[in-house]
C-alpha cells in the first residue's frame, strides 16, 4: 500500500508501524519540534498538583502562562542522542533539562508564528566542543539538527515572592526552580503549631503561679512578644 507524500514533507510516519522516518535532509539545517500534547486546561491541573505537594495550593496567585519555543542542538550518534542549548538563558531548569521524547514534527511556518521562539545564538562549532568535552570522541560521526522544545512559562507568586516554572508541553513534566519553596512547609506549619501550643501553655502558667499584680503584666507581656519574635524568625528561616 502507497502512502501520501506532499512535496514539503520531510518526515513519513507508517501507518502500520507507525515509525517516523525522514524522507530527505538535503544541505540545509533540519529545526524539527515535539507535538504539543498539553493543553492549558491539562497544564492548569498539572500546577495545582505542584503547588498542592509544596504546600502553596491555597496562597498562591496564578498570574500569567506564556507559551514559547526554545532551541536545542540535537546530535545524533550510532547509539545516542545528545541535547546541548542552542541559545543563552538565564534559566537553570532549562538548560540543564534532559529532552524527554516526544511525537517529532517538522517546525513549520505556521509553528512559528503560533508562538515566539527563541533565536539560537549558540553556534554549532560551540556546541561540538561542548558535546567534546562531555566525553564523546567521535564528534565527526554525529548528525546535528535543531530542535525547537515548546515550553510553558508558568509565573506565579507567593506571598511577596514571585516564581517561574517550565513545563515542557509535550510531556506536562513541571521543572522544578531551587526557588520555589520545598515541601518542608509542612514541617514548618507543624512548629508554627508547636509554638502556638507552648504560647498558651506558659500563658496558663502564668495566670495559675502569679498572683494578679503587675508582674502578671510583665509577664504576659514578655510572653507573647517571646511568641511572636520566634513565629516570625520560624518563619523566615524556613521559607526563605
Amino acid at each position: 500500500s502507497t502512502t501520501p507524500i506532499q512535496p514539503t514533507d520531510q518526515y513519513l510516519r507508517c501507518k502500520y508501524c507507525h515509525s517516523m522516518m525522514c524522507i530527505n535532509l538535503g544541505e540545509s539545517l533540519l529545526k524539527t519540534t515535539f507535538t504539543i500534547k498539553i493543553d492549558e486546561d491539562s497544564l492548569l491541573g498539572i500546577i495545582k498538583k505542584t503547588l498542592r505537594d509544596h504546600d502553596l495550593l491555597e496562597t498562591f496567585t496564578l498570574n500569567s502562562v506564556h507559551l514559547f519555543y526554545f532551541p536545542y542542538w540535537q546530535f545524533q550518534s550510532s547509539h545516542k542522542t545528545f541535547y546541548i542549548p542552542a541559545a543563552s538563558t538565564t534559566y537553570r531548569t532549562i538548560e540543564t533539562y534532559s529532552v524527554e521524547p516526544g511525537e517529532i514534527r517538522f517546525y513549520s511556518q505556521d509553528i512559528q508564528e503560533s508562538a515566539s521562539s527563541v533565536n539560537p545564538d549558540v553556534f554549532l562549532e560551540t556546541a561540538l566542543e561542548t558535546l567534546h568535552d562531555q566525553m564523546i570522541d567521535t564528534v565527526e560521526d554525529v548528525k546535528a539538527s535543531l530542535i525547537y522544545i515548546p515550553f510553558y512559562s508558568v509565573f506565579i507568586k507567593y506571598g511577596d515572592r514571585n516564581y517561574t516554572l517550565h513545563i515542557p508541553a509535550h510531556s506536562g513534566t513541571v521543572l522544578m526552580t531551587d526557588l520555589l519553596p520545598p515541601p518542608s512547609l509542612n514541617l514548618y506549619r507543624s512548629l508554627r503549631l508547636s509554638a502556638l501550643i507552648i504560647f498558651f501553655f506558659y500563658v496558663f502558667l502564668t495566670f495559675g503561679a502569679i498572683n494578679l499584680s503587675g508582674r502578671l503584666s510583665i509577664a504576659f507581656i514578655t510572653c507573647v512578644l517571646a511568641s511572636f519574635v520566634f513565629y516570625k524568625w520560624l518563619k523566615k528561616s524556613i521559607v526563605r
